[in-house]
Order: structure tokens, then C-alpha cells, then sequence
């Protein structure tokens, strides 16, 4: 990929750019849980409607479990607290946010994250 040059379609406008970043969206990664084909209710967390979708499923008795403790899986936790009786949240990381988070860092935010969401144990 060059270092400089024209960006696409803004080429005709004459935009020029010093790097490029082609962000094409993504898609939800679900693991291969075995028996999670048994589960009666399952939902993703990308879209508004996928988020919809969730709140319109939640009832005071639900217990969720948010498989990803990433940026999404803690933002959809803290979204839905209050709508339900439990949650959790699992992650193949040794700790939440493991990709933004600093681990010397978490004994600071736990405190913060039991207070606001009642999420972390």
C-alpha cells in the first residue's frame, strides 16, 4: 500500500491522504460453546436493532450471560442493568478489557465497576 497517494472515491475531489485506514465494519465472533445451540434465547450486540432486539427479550427475572468482556460486553452490560435480575460476563481473558485496560489499573476500577453496574464480582 503506498505511504501517500488519492483516497478512492474523494479522488475526484482532489483529497489526498497521508495514511489510510479502511475500516469495513465487522461481525460478532461467536465461540464454539458446545451446547450453546440448546440455548432458547441468543443475541448479538453489533447493531441499534441487535440492542432492541435484546431489551425487548429482558424481563425483571432474566439472567444474562455477555460472552466478551471487551468494550462491547462491558457497554451492553452496563446498558442493561436494571432490566434484569443477573448478569455475568466471561471472557477467554485473564480480566475485563483486555485490550484497553492496563492491569495495574483494575484494582482502581473494580470498586468503580461494582458500584455502577453490580456486574463484577
Amino acid at each position: 500500500m503506498p505511504e501517500t497517494g488519492p483516497c478512492g472515491s474523494l479522488q475526484a475531489s482532489g483529497w489526498l491522504y497521508d495514511r489510510l485506514l479502511a475500516a469495513t465494519g465487522s461481525r460478532p465472533f461467536v465461540p464454539p460453546i458446545p451446547g450453546l445451540e440448546t440455548v432458547e434465547r441468543t443475541f448479538c450486540f453489533q447493531t441499534l436493532s441487535d440492542a432492541s432486539a435484546l431489551a425487548e427479550a429482558l424481563r425483571p427475572e432474566s439472567r444474562v450471560l455477555i460472552l466478551g468482556a471487551g468494550l462491547t460486553g462491558v457497554k451492553c452490560a452496563e446498558g442493561i442493568r436494571g432490566l434484569c435480575a443477573q448478569i455475568a460476563i466471561a471472557d477467554l481473558a485473564p480480566r475485563v478489557l483486555p485490550a484497553v485496560l492496563m492491569t495495574r489499573r483494575l484494582p482502581w476500577c473494580r470498586p468503580v465497576w461494582r458500584r455502577r453496574a453490580s456486574v463484577f464480582t
